[in-house]
């Protein structure tokens, strides 16, 4: 019996399932159709495009063409199998793996599946453990574990439609007579699966597991057995890739379509799949476009121009268009302090324009797309932020025509979109809300009420530095009174905003969760904000406090900002810890380091001036 298994294994790796596709480049297929096809993933209907660049930027921490990546992987996945996808960066990881050091840092499934099947036993025991106890290097493996899983899971989406490698040869029995000489697919041979068990048990009765004795044909019965026992174990575990909709509202896999009544539009994809093997280039483009219009036009649940809106976002992606707008504008500011004319203002006020308009253009989109205010995720209050502050350093500009506004503006909008690429490096960033927060009133007063005095609470303390840094240069005088009237005026804007934020996100919660304040970290940050600012606003009234001490105060809002927007996610608890990112841990805490350093230096020498010589 074992001899028997090991060849028939031999085999299955000779004729890899399903049989390679001729060489082509998938780029020349015609990919506008195929691309906006719905499925269901995560909870929300998105376009297989963005289905793509998520599960490429999962396993890679990239996107450029994922979408030709995930057509090979569903219609060719033994090509796909061999292509370098996981990614893996910490070195200890290699070592445990046995695995050679890349440039790159990128690794096939089929490198990472067979040593991962090596140590089953270490990972078995490590997802024994508590997930608390893990350390960094466990729990990397455990991730690149699920990301292999989900891999293997995409995979095997398609493989009972695609061409298997055995071709059944003319001295068979009359059953098998309509299949012989053809390439056949899982599907294909459906029909014939009972017929094949009968006599493939009739063959080991008369010659038992000795499959050496077997004749050519007897054995491609073997063969093909063998290889459609091992799809069923794929049909078990594909069922990512949910792109069949249901009369009911549900969504199926292909694997799941064959045991539903909803299979007609597997007809479709082996369509797509025949011409994909063939090079059939207008066969794949009109089986496509009939795809997705049978798909739109049939299923209520799908909004096809939401489908549309989102490939064309993922095609232009406004935020990137922005963030080199900003780009543009700085270096005209940049060149302007070696030799500055009219053209190079007119350029980075155009640029920072422009900016704004992209930034709109996406946030509208988004709007669109989700059916839902634009600030619902910490990287989505990021892209509202730098919203307002660029719209703020616009009107601002056009106010007093004073460059410092291009400054300022850009500077923050080329920050803030740093920090927001920063914060989408993984997973879908059109993320589905929980029932009890996908609440479109409260999202668009709170929320957008707290992120606007974020945004000022920022604009605020970057004019405070800048203030700051001026009054230093000109030998520490008395801080430019146009400047600190301009920073308290910002301070007065997020200290409003804030405060309506925060007791409107109270009322909510009392609404939703039974309460209106409950210590949450999130909560104790707004009010951080609020106490912070009042304090400085307060001792600057009464006069305790001097225009540069209130101005070292506005900078150190910054610490203040930084901690309450991202520093408890860290913490990882309470009901609004989303956007958690342990590698942001060093970067707060280097920022929290150079602002206080920032802080103590611009004050010393205001102190010295103070403190009376004995």
């Amino acid at each position: 019996m074992p001899r028997f298994f090991i060849l028939l294994s031999a085999l299955y790796l000779f004729f890899t399932i399903p049989a390679q596709a001729q060489d082509q480049d998938i780029v020349q297929l015609d990919t506008s159709y195929i691309a906006r096809l719905p499925i269901l993933h995560e909870g929300r209907i998105k376009p297989l495009d963005s289905f793509a660049r998520i599960q490429l930027r999962t396993f890679s921490g990239k996107e450029s063409g994922a979408l030709a990546w995930l057509i090979e992987t569903l219609f060719d996945p033994v090509r796909a199998e061999t292509r370098p996808v996981l990614k893996i960066i910490n070195p200890e990881i290699l070592t445990i793996l046995h695995l050679e050091r890349r440039k790159n840092k990128l690794y096939s499934y089929k490198e990472i599946s067979e040593v991962l099947r090596t140590k089953q036993k270490m990972i078995l025991s490590i997802v024994g453990a508590d997930e608390a106890d893990w350390s960094v290097q466990q729990r990397e493996l455990i991730t690149l574990q699920k990301n292999a899983i989900s891999l293997q899971n995409l995979l095997g989406s398609l493989t009972l439609i695609l061409p298997l490698s055995t071709t059944l040869p003319d001295s068979l029995p009359a059953p098998f007579k309509p299949y012989t000489r053809r390439t056949l697919s899982f599907i294909e041979t459906l029909e014939l699966q009972d017929i094949l068990q009968a006599t493939l048990k009739d063959i080991i009765a008369e010659k038992d597991h000795n499959i050496e004795t077997y004749t050519p044909a007897e054995q491609a019965l073997a063969h093909l057995s063998f290889t459609l026992s091992l799809l069923q174990e794929t049909r078990r575990n594909s069922d990512v890739f949910k792109v069949i909709p249901t009369d009911n509202g549900g969504w199926l896999s292909p694997w799941e379509s064959l045991s539903a009544s909803e299979n007609t539009q597997l007809k479709y994809w082996q369509d797509l799949s025949a011409a994909y093997y063939g090079s059939d280039m207008k066969t794949w483009d009109d089986t496509a476009r009939n795809l997705y219009i049978h798909v739109t036009s049939n299923t209520a649940q799908i909004r096809p121009k939401a489908l549309n809106a989102e490939y064309y976002y993922n095609l232009y992606p406004p935020f990137f268009i922005s963030f080199i707008a900003c780009l543009i504008g700085m270096t005209a500011l940049i060149t302007s302090l070696f030799r500055s004319n009219a053209l190079q203002m007119a350029a980075a006020s155009t640029a920072l324009l422009g900016s704004f308009i992209c930034q709109l253009c996406g946030i509208a989109l988004r709007i669109f797309i989700l059916d839902r205010p634009p600030v619902s995720t910490l990287y989505e209050t990021i892209l509202f932020a730098s919203l307002i502050t660029t719209l703020y350093a616009l009107i601002a500009y056009r106010r007093d025509k004073k460059i410092l506004w291009l400054w300022l503006g850009l500077s923050l909008a080329i920050f803030l979109h740093i920090l927001g690429f920063s914060h989408n490096l993984n997973g879908d960033s059109f993320v589905m809300l929980i029932a009890v927060l996908n609440t479109n009133f409260w999202l668009t007063t709170h929320v957008l009420c707290i992120t606007a005095g974020y945004a000022f609470c920022a604009l605020t303390s970057i004019l405070a530095h800048y203030t700051l840094i001026k009054s230093r240069w000109n030998g520490g005088g008395i801080p430019d009174n146009t400047l600190f009237k301009s920073t308290l005026t910002a301070a007065l804007l997020a200290l409003f905003f804030a405060t309506i934020g925060t007791v409107l996100g109270g009322i909510w919660a009392d609404q939703s969760w039974g309460r209106f304040w409950g210590w949450d970290p999130k909560e104790n940050g707004a009010l951080l904000i609020v106490l912070w600012l009042i304090w400085i606003i307060h001792g600057r009234i009464s006069g305790q406090m001097k225009q540069h001490a209130v101005l070292c105060g506005f900078s150190y809002l910054s610490v203040i900002l930084a901690l309450s927007w991202f520093g408890v996610n860290l913490l990882g608890v309470g009901l609004h810890a989303y956007g958690f990112m342990d590698s942001a841990l060093w970067s707060l805490g280097l920022f929290i380091g150079i602002e206080s350093v920032f802080v103590i230096a611009v004050t010393l020498p205001f102190l010295k001036r103070i403190t009376p010589h004995a």
